[in-house]
C-alpha cells in the first residue's frame, strides 16, 4: 500500500484510486474560453474524443470509445464509483461529464485542483504551471486537436492524442502523490471538498428565470440612465469611437475630457495619477481611491462622467453574472449548480467560479449602498418545495473573534451581553447621547445625527484592529455619497477620525498589543528556522508558529495549518 492509499485507509475512503482524464471536441466557437462547463457539456455539439484512465500503480491507458470503457470501469468499481477513489484535475468537468453523460456520481471524488489550492491557492492551478513547479513532465499542447472529431482524425492525430492525454495522467497522479499528504486533517477536507463539488453535481436550488432576465434588463436601463446624462461626449465621437462607452474607455480621451470638468469647477484641480509600469498614469480605473473620490465630487458634471465611466464597466460585470446564471438554469432544467471552489482563498475560504460567486450576491449594502438591483439578484434563488432559504450572517464575527483572540474581554462581554457598544463608545467620542435610531426616527434631524454618529463608531470598532487607521478613515469617509458633503462643510473633519481611532486603541489596547506579538511570533520563525513560537488564547486554544524549508506555518486551534510560502523578514 503506498502513501496515498494508507491516507484514504485511515479515513475510510476506497484504497483503490481511478484517475480519469475525458478528452472532448472543442473549436473556435465550442470551447470552455467561450462558455461555461456546463453549457460546454450540455451542448448538442459535445463529442468524446478519447478517455485517459489510470488504476493505482498500473501502467495509464487511453481508449476511443469512452462509453464501452466507462461500462467496465462500472463493473470494476460499481454503479457510482462507489468501490473507489475517483480522481482528476478539476472535477466540475470530469466529474460532470460522468454524471450528466453515464449517470454516474462518484461517491468518492477527489480533485487534484482542490490539493493544490490547499497548498496555495494564490498560484496558478493550471497543469500546465502545476507540471513546471513540481518539476513534472510537460502538458502537451491541446491546441493541436481544435476542431478535430475522433472519426476525422487520422492515425497519427489520434497517437499524438494517446500521447497527449497519458501525459497528462500521469502529471494528475504524480501530483495526487505529492499534495495528498499535505493536507493537514484529510478527513474533514475531503469531505469539505466532496459537499463543495456535490452542491454543483446535485443541484436543489431552483433560479427564477424570468425574474433573472428581468433584472438583467432592468440593469440595461439602469446604465443607460447613467449614460443619458452624459450625451455630451458624443461631440467626441469617432470613427474608431462611436458611442459613449467606448468613449469613456479610451484611455486618452477620457482623462482629458475629465481635466476639461475639473478646470470649468475650479482652476487648478487635476485628474488623479498613480505609478505605471513606466510613468505616471491617469488614476481612473473604478478601483482607484482618487478615482472613487471622483464619484462623490461636488459637481454634478464631474460626478456624472466618472459615475458613467464607471457604470460602463460595473453594469456589464453585473449583467454577465446574470446572464450566466440564466444560462446555467437553462441548460439543467431550470436548477442551479453552485459554483464554489474549495479552498479558493489563502485563508482557506470559499471563492466563486464560473462567472458568479453564490456567496456573495450581495445585499442592502452599508456605507455606500449597493444598487438594489443588485441586491434583488439573491431573490432570484428559490428553494425546493417544503424548504426555505435563509439569509445567514453571523453579527460582529470578525472583531467578537479578534477580541477573544487578543483577550479584550470587556468587549467580548459587551458583545455577550447585547449591549450597543457603537452607541456606548460614539457617545463618548462625540460627547453626546447616540442610539441606534429606528427606520421613523431616521427621517428627523436627531435621529440622521444619531445614526451617522453610531456609523462611525460601527466601523471604528469592526475596522480598527484589521489597520484601519485615521487617514484611511478619513478617505472611506470622503468616497461616501452621504458622508463627503459633512467633511466638505466643515461639521467633520480628519482630526475626528484620528481621534476616533486613537480612542479606540486606547480603550481597547489589547487588539494592537495582540498584533504586534503576532508580528514577533511570525517574524522569529522566519528568519531564524529553528525557532518555534506559540501564542496562547485560551487553556485549550494556541497559534502555533514554525518554519518548514521556505514556508512559514501557523497552526490554527481547529488544527488547520496556514502556509505562508517563500515568506522572508526583511
Amino acid at each position: 500500500m503506498n502513501q496515498v492509499q494508507q491516507i484514504l485507509s485511515d479515513i475510510g475512503w476506497p484504497t483503490d484510486v481511478l484517475t480519469i482524464d475525458f478528452e472532448t471536441f472543442f473549436s473556435t466557437e465550442y470551447s470552455l474560453k467561450k462558455m461555461g462547463i456546463t453549457q460546454y457539456v450540455a451542448d448538442p455539439r459535445f463529442e468524446f474524443t478519447g478517455l485517459g484512465f489510470q488504476v493505482n500503480d498500473e501502467q495509464p491507458r487511453f481508449v476511443g470509445r469512452v462509453g464501452v470503457m466507462i461500462k467496465r470501469l462500472k463493473l470494476a468499481f460499481g454503479e457510482n464509483f462507489e468501490r473507489c477513489t475517483a480522481v482528476a484535475k478539476n472535477n466540475k468537468f470530469d466529474m460532470l461529464i460522468l454524471a450528466e453523460k453515464f449517470g454516474i456520481y462518484p461517491e468518492y471524488p477527489l480533485d487534484v485542483e482542490d490539493l493544490s489550492r490547499y497548498y496555495d491557492s494564490r498560484m496558478s492551478q493550471k497543469l500546465e504551471d502545476l507540471a513546471k513547479l513540481f518539476k513534472l513532465q510537460p502538458k502537451g499542447d491541446t491546441m493541436q486537436f481544435k476542431g478535430l472529431h475522433w472519426k476525422d482524425m487520422s492515425p497519427e492525430q489520434r497517437r499524438a492524442m494517446r500521447e497527449y492525454c497519458l501525459g497528462d495522467i500521469i502529471d494528475e497522479v504524480a501530483l495526487l502523490e505529492i499534495l495528498l499528504p499535505n493536507l493537514d486533517n484529510p478527513a474533514t477536507e475531503l469531505d469539505l471538498a466532496r459537499h463543495t463539488l456535490n452542491m454543483y453535481l446535485r443541484p436543489t436550488l431552483n433560479l427564477d428565470i424570468p425574474q433573472a432576465q428581468q433584472i438583467a434588463n432592468e440593469m440595461e436601463n439602469a446604465l443607460s440612465e447613467d449614460l443619458r446624462k452624459v450625451a455630451w461626449v458624443l461631440k467626441y465621437r469617432t470613427k474608431a469611437k462611436p458611442n459613449i462607452p467606448k468613449i469613456l474607455r479610451a484611455k486618452k480621451m477620457f482623462p482629458a475630457l475629465l481635466q476639461d470638468c475639473l478646470d470649468a469647477v475650479f482652476e487648478g484641480e487635476a485628474v488623479p495619477m498613480k505609478k505605471g509600469k513606466n510613468s505616471m498614469i491617469p488614476a481612473t480605473a473604478k478601483d482607484d481611491f482618487a478615482f472613487r473620490l471622483l464619484l462623490v465630487h461636488k459637481d454634478d458634471k464631474v460626478r456624472n462622467l466618472c459615475r458613467a465611466k464607471s457604470a460602463c464597466s460595473s453594469w456589464a460585470l453585473h449583467q454577465k453574472k446574470v446572464q450566466r446564471m440564466i444560462i446555467e438554469a437553462e441548460c439543467c432544467n431550470g436548477k442551479l449548480r453552485i459554483p464554489l471552489k474549495y479552498h479558493g482563498a489563502h485563508t482557506a475560504r470559499w471563492s466563486g467560479t464560473g462567472g458568479w460567486n453564490p456567496l456573495n450576491l450581495g445585499g442592502k449594502g452599508r456605507g455606500n449602498p449597493i444598487h438594489p438591483l443588485i441586491g434583488q439578484v439573491r431573490n432570484t434563488l428559490m428553494a425546493p418545495d417544503g424548504y426555505k432559504l435563509v439569509v445567514v450572517d453571523s453579527a460582529q464575527i470578525e472583531a467578537r473573534e479578534l477580541a477573544w483572540v487578543a483577550h479584550q474581554t470587556d468587549l467580548i462581554e459587551g458583545f455577550a451581553n447585547g449591549e450597543d457598544i457603537y452607541s456606548a463608545f460614539a457617545s463618548e467620542l462625540f460627547q453626546a447621547k447616540v442610539w441606534k435610531p429606528s427606520e421613523e426616527e431616521k427621517k428627523t434631524p436627531e435621529g440622521r445625527t444619531a445614526d451617522i454618529r453610531r456609523n462611525f463608531g460601527k466601523d471604528g470598532i469592526l475596522g480598527f484592529g484589521f489597520g484601519l487607521g485615521g487617514d484611511m478613515l478619513y478617505e472611506r469617509c470622503r468616497a461616501n455619497d452621504s458622508l463627503r458633503p459633512l467633511f466638505d462643510s466643515g461639521e467633520y473633519d480628519p482630526d475626528l477620525c484620528h481621534r476616533l481611532i486613537k480612542a479606540l486603541r486606547t480603550k481597547y489596547a489589547n487588539i494592537p498589543a495582540f498584533w504586534t506579538e503576532i508580528a514577533r511570533c511570525f517574524r522569529l520563525p522566519t528568519k531564524y528556522s529553528g525557532q518555534r513560537t506559540n501564542y496562547r488564547i485560551s487553556e485549550s486554544a494556541s497559534l502555533t508558529f514554525s518554519r518548514q524549508g521556505s514556508t512559514t506555518k501557523m497552526q490554527l486551534p481547529s488544527g488547520r495549518v496556514m502556509d505562508y510560502r517563500n515568506a522572508v523578514v526583511s
